[in-house]
């Protein structure tokens, strides 16, 4: 089981990206792995990440993909796009790679 947090630089309106996306692991062994550099896409269905590299902890020099569906809601991020910007976008991850590609 693995905690991922990402730090997002996208565009509105949908489809959301590509962003540059810095991406962190907490893993349940306690250590955590960083990925640099990777690309972002998503809209209100479904997301992509690819490319960049882990910097540090497991994995390290590893490519990451992962691909899933939008759980947050669309209305949710076309008002966060008019107003605020998008701050937090919620997927879950249908599918998690990492490591050489």
């Amino acid at each position: 089981m693995a905690h991922v947090e990402t730090t997002l630089e996208a565009e509105c309106p949908a489809p959301f990206g590509p962003g540059n996306a810095k991406v962190t692991i907490n893993w349940n062994d306690g250590s955590t792995s960083v990925i640099s550099g990777a690309t972002f896409r998503g809209d209100t269905h479904s997301f992509t990440l690819e490319g960049g590299s882990v910097t540090s902890g497991p994995f390290l020099g590893g490519t990451p993909r992962a691909t899933g569906l939008t759980t947050t809601s669309w209305l949710e991020l076309s008002v966060a796009c008019v107003t605020t910007g998008i701050t937090s976008y919620r997927p879950s991850i249908d599918e998690f790679t990492l490591g050489e590609l």
